[in-house]
């Protein structure tokens, strides 16, 4: 999906040596799956967000969850509308410190696995 090839033909350290992960809310959930977090843990979450984008510098943002997308801080602004294989989806830039993050999304990689 971030390449455009196979998991089999990437070099998966050369790929992790480029690829970071952050888990937007930063403190457990609830101990059961599918529970949303509470509108506190989005509020707390947003500042360390930017922190993580002030120290990593990052340039894109694959945000993997769309209950994610639409209740991440609002702190940033629209960018153009993107589609891929018959997939179309808004994009958001996030400027920091010396940089803009440029944002989308997709379906969290459970879903529809969560009864």
């Amino acid at each position: 999906m971030v390449e455009g090839k196979g998991h089999s033909e990437i070099v998966r350290i050369a790929f992790w040596s480029r690829v970071a992960f952050d888990n937007y809310i930063q403190e457990i959930v609830s101990d059961s799956l599918g529970v949303a977090p509470s509108e506190e843990m989005w509020k707390r979450a947003e500042e360390p967000f930017f922190e993580v984008l002030d120290h990593l510098k990052s340039t894109y943002i694959l945000i993997l969850s769309k209950r994610l997308w639409e209740n991440m801080g609002s702190r940033g602004k629209y960018g153009k509308m993107i589609s891929v294989n018959g997939y179309t989806r808004d994009t958001w830039i996030y400027d920091y410190q010396g940089g803009a993050a440029y944002a989308t999304w997709i379906r969290h990689p459970t879903y529809g696995l969560i009864a």
